[in-house]
């Protein structure tokens, strides 16, 4: 009967350690965060907004992970005087409005659908949703966040928005976003098979496996690829750099012939990291077709 007992409460410690186990969270797991960009297009009602402001991309902000609940209902449990937290919020999103004013245009922070370019109720919106409410920043925390593009090694590619094209059998990326945290896809309509690629003209068309694409998209890609295309500063780069690709209407009057096409810079010298990454692109099949076929 004795050893029943002991043998019993053994078998009981080892399921409680066990399940202490499981439900533990794992230390190298960290929240997702992600510096979102969205894709001109003419697919979604974003990239087409976007496209009136940019040849290149539209930054919608710096993200949290809303999961299944939302933030505006859950600052409002148990708030005393619900007048008294919208105007705190308000205060706190005008702090963030006077900073961002005057950089906004120099990273696109346009904040789509709108189209519209000015500045900067809808920015404010992103502040108080994402950056005070999910990521609990101060306004000069979550500027920071916007206006650091530091090849970071925790900044990895974790959201991709496609839109698969079934004429050109293509996973077409409308929106991208880079930080820590887990990868996750949207696109109902995407297909695993297909490969992905941005719907730009204003860049080479350059296809991306659809599995393992985080160690061929990489952040310092995107940046030198197609940030620093639309403003260079942001890479260093002068008024004369010749690794600034033609602009969009350049593009367009190229892919009609009505104009010599200019030769292609090479984006990648001076920069040992970029090489190793052409490498990569060179292993990857090009299309051998031209976006606006596609639509």
């Amino acid at each position: 009967m004795y050893w029943l007992i002991i043998t019993f409460l053994y078998i009981k410690f080892l399921f409680t350690l066990t399940l202490v186990r499981c439900t533990e969270v794992p230390p190298d797991e960290v929240a997702w965060e992600s510096l979102v960009f969205t894709i001109p297009n003419a697919i979604t009602e974003k990239g087409r907004a976007c496209s009136m402001l940019s040849s290149y991309y539209c930054l919608e902000g710096y993200e949290g992970d809303m999961g299944e609940g939302d933030p505006d209902n859950e600052m409002e449990l148990g708030t005393p005087n619900r007048q008294m937290r919208i105007a705190q919020l308000n205060r706190v999103g005008n702090d963030f409005a006077n900073q961002i004013f005057p950089v906004y245009l120099g990273i696109n922070f346009f904040v789509n659908p709108t189209g519209n370019i000015n500045c900067c109720s809808r920015q404010k919106d992103v502040y108080i949703r994402h950056g005070l409410k999910l990521l609990e920043l101060t306004p000069s925390e979550y500027l920071t966040k916007l206006t650091n593009y530091n090849d970071d090694p925790s900044r990895k590619l974790n959201y991709l928005e496609v839109n698969y094209n079934e004429r050109c059998n293509i996973n077409f990326i409308t929106q991208i976003g880079f930080g820590p945290g887990f990868f996750k896809i949207n696109g109902q309509n995407r297909r695993p098979e297909a490969k992905l690629m941005f719907p730009l003209m204003s860049i080479p068309s350059i296809e991306f496996p659809n599995f393992g694409a985080e160690d061929y998209l990489t952040f310092h890609w995107f940046k030198y690829n197609i940030i620093c295309q639309d403003h260079p500063y942001i890479c260093g780069w002068g008024p004369n750099e010749p690794r600034v690709r033609m602009n969009w209407n350049q593009v367009r009057r190229r892919n009609r012939g009505m104009t010599r096409p200019r030769s292609r810079p090479n984006l990648f010298e001076r920069n040992p990291r970029s090489r190793q990454e052409l490498r990569k692109l060179r292993s990857i099949d090009a299309p051998h077709f031209s976006i606006e076929q596609c639509f």
